[in-house]
């Protein structure tokens, strides 16, 4: 960012003696960063996450009304239960590849353990005509079988005629138990498996394309 900074002084505003000390010019690193978070924050309306994702969806059910969205916030009802966040979406052609591709091999990929947020981020993938596509996505407080054998369940409610013979999915007991919950009689693939049968290969594309042959 500094650098696209600095060019732009140069070569846009032709500041080519300017002091390089000005920070009105020329900002450190931590006042792009200053600038970035109060961009961020204006177009917030409250800094509550779950209140400015509840104003998004209300958004999006005006704008996309025919897209699958399931929100429940993280309370307490009036006898003491808990009642843990969850956060399932589908859109229209999401649902229509789902139902088209989803009957044969489907895909469940934890990716937030590759990023730094600490809510569990799952999405549901199948194998199109053409590439590896996500059908679904879906966001627990928690990662065990309950939380996400109840967002399966959800999406198993939009999609009445998805039954898929086979998953794949991570070396995770949570997620096993919750899809074969979901799924009685389903063949579950562990990705882990099929990766040692490769070797040293961690491509994740080959490792699904391997595990789709292996169920066919």
């Amino acid at each position: 960012m500094i650098q696209h900074v600095n060019s732009f002084v140069r070569n846009e505003l032709l500041l080519t003696g300017e002091d390089e000390n000005r920070r009105r010019f020329f900002p450190t690193a931590q006042d792009i960063r200053n600038a970035m978070t109060k961009a961020k924050l204006e177009n917030r309306s409250s800094k509550n996450d779950q209140e400015n994702l509840k104003t998004i969806l209300e958004q999006w059910e005006k704008t996309e009304p025919e897209d699958k969205v399931y929100y429940r916030e993280a309370s307490h009802t009036e006898e003491g239960e808990r009642k843990d966040f969850l956060f399932c979406y589908q859109a229209k052609w999401q649902q229509r590849l789902l139902n088209r591709y989803g009957n044969d091999l489907c895909l469940l990929d934890a990716t937030y353990r590759t990023v730094k947020y600490a809510l569990p981020l799952f999405f549901l993938c199948v194998r199109t005509n053409v590439n590896y596509a996500v059908v679904g996505t879906f966001m627990t407080e928690h990662e065990n079988e309950g939380s996400i054998y109840e967002a399966i369940e959800v999406f198993k409610s939009w999609n009445p005629l998805w039954k898929p013979n086979n998953f794949l999915t991570d070396y995770c007991l949570a997620e096993i138990n919750a899809l074969e919950r979901a799924f009685a009689g389903r063949f579950i693939i562990l990705y882990e498996i099929v990766k040692e049968m490769l070797g040293s290969t961690t491509d994740r594309h080959v490792v699904i394309a391997l595990s789709l042959y292996i169920t066919l």
